[in-house]
């Protein structure tokens, strides 16, 4: 690794990968290959590492695919591959998309009962909720970008649950309080950790119409993204329901009717 002039790092650029004798085959100047070379130089200008010679781009480009070799190729060797019919290629999607608007991503911070809670309401919609250990899976990285582990997530689920619980207490320091301050800039108040509060902003700011943010308990106001965006959830059936149908806006396929598993699954008592 070598040190920049301003005392950071950064990966070779692809320019000069390109000169050292890697071209690009005519397939990949169109369609999803240039955005995936891009989605990958946004994450060398990030990166602190310099990569010195190693692959190309296209190395690095076909490793972002997906080997479906399985799906495509089903006989034994040197048989043909027949062509899939055109209602056979729309079932296939209809599935992929039946599968999609099932899962759910879930961030949500320490408090394992309402953690829990949700996840148990959400399968009581039918819905498939997914921790966010495995949409870091998903990237293939160790240690990936937040913006990476949600670019995976929503290709794989619907929408993202933001669950916003009072984990941490924060107040406003002495030296900026003022007299019109409320109480909760003034008393330890209750407030989501960190991370949650950044992976939200970070998943409002990508896909608003598919996050949803569910808050219980006693909160420090998080007016930035009120409004139809934030739901106040405890156990009452309303506010359960008011939930499922904003899943259901957010394009997940919340079963609600015919049911009632849903009026009772999970505790959303508030934090004692």
């Amino acid at each position: 690794m070598t040190p920049t002039s301003t005392g950071s790092f950064r990966s070779s650029d692809y320019s000069e990968r390109r000169s050292r004798g890697c071209r690009l085959s005519g397939y990949t100047r169109t369609g999803l290959i240039p955005r995936i070379r891009e989605r990958l130089r946004a994450r060398d200008a990030r990166s602190s590492v310099v990569v010195l010679g190693g692959p190309g781009p296209d190395w690095y480009v076909t490793s972002e695919g997906q080997d479906l070799t399985d799906e495509v190729i089903t006989g034994p060797p040197g048989s043909e591959t027949p062509a899939e019919e055109p209602a056979q290629a729309e079932r296939r999607e209809e599935q992929r998309h039946e599968e999609r608007a099932r899962r759910v991503m879930v961030v949500h911070g320490r408090d394992l009962r309402l953690r829990d809670s949700m996840f148990e309401f959400l399968r009581s919609l039918d819905l498939d909720p997914l921790e966010w250990a495995e949409l870091v899976s998903l990237t293939g990285a160790a240690a990936p970008y937040v913006g990476d582990v949600l670019d995976a997530g929503f290709a794989a689920a619907q929408a993202v649950v933001v669950l916003l619980t009072p984990d941490d207490e924060a107040r406003l320091s002495d030296r900026l309080l003022s007299e019109m301050d409320p109480p909760h800039e003034r008393d330890p108040t209750g407030q989501a950790r960190a991370n949650v509060l950044f992976e939200a902003g970070m998943a409002f700011g990508r896909f608003p119409t598919r996050t949803v943010i569910v808050e219980i308990g006693n909160l420090r106001p998080f007016s930035d993204v009120g409004g139809r965006h934030t739901i106040r959830l405890d156990d009452s059936t309303q506010r359960r329901q008011e939930f499922a149908v904003r899943l259901r806006d957010a394009g997940c396929r919340a079963k609600i009717e015919d049911r009632t598993g849903w009026h009772t699954a999970g505790d959303f008592a508030p934090p004692g």
